[in-house]
């Protein structure tokens, strides 16, 4: 077996155990605890809160939940704590994307035109591409942080746009 299929079986393994956790994890009983958790700790419960939601992010689990835990444990302030939550998971799975990933992928499509004129629009049109993207429901949040990070797009420029 080729290395190359090997680490693809590989990741696919990885992300159906994942999604198969995902699917039978009692997303109501973890929502009330972290509820009760967060009553509990006071303000600490709001970095708890951001922590577990940048975890999440990075993990690339749907962020509805959270949000939604969020909004029954926090009310309006919530909004305020998902939204930089969020913007630093996706910062960090970004950057996951860029130093982990983004050398195989720029050797996998080397010769690939379509990969290398994307690469170059979003390297040149960064921000404006992130913040169209991040309009776009075709495309899911998580999903994008690293998809950009496979890019040549600046970090700040990431960062700033989302």
């Amino acid at each position: 077996m080729k290395k190359t299929t090997f680490k693809w079986l590989a990741a696919l393994a990885g992300l159906a155990g994942l999604i198969a956790l995902w699917a039978m994890a009692p997303l109501d009983a973890w929502v009330t605890a972290l509820n009760a958790q967060v009553e509990r700790l006071g303000l600490w419960g709001y970095l708890v809160f951001g922590l577990v939601y940048v975890v999440a992010t990075v993990l690339m689990m749907p962020g509805s939940v959270l949000t939604l835990a969020a909004g029954l444990a926090f009310g309006l302030e919530a909004f305020f704590l998902v939204v930089v939550s969020a913007a630093i998971g996706a910062c960090l799975a970004f950057l996951v994307g860029r130093y982990l990933a983004r050398e195989s992928i720029e050797k996998r499509f080397a010769d690939s035109r379509r990969f290398r004129a994307i690469d170059h629009a979003v390297r040149d049109e960064g921000w404006q591409i992130v913040g169209l993207m991040r309009l776009s429901p075709l495309v899911p949040f998580n999903l994008q942080n690293y998809l950009f990070g496979l890019t040549d797009i600046r970090f700040g420029h990431y960062a700033l746009a989302t």
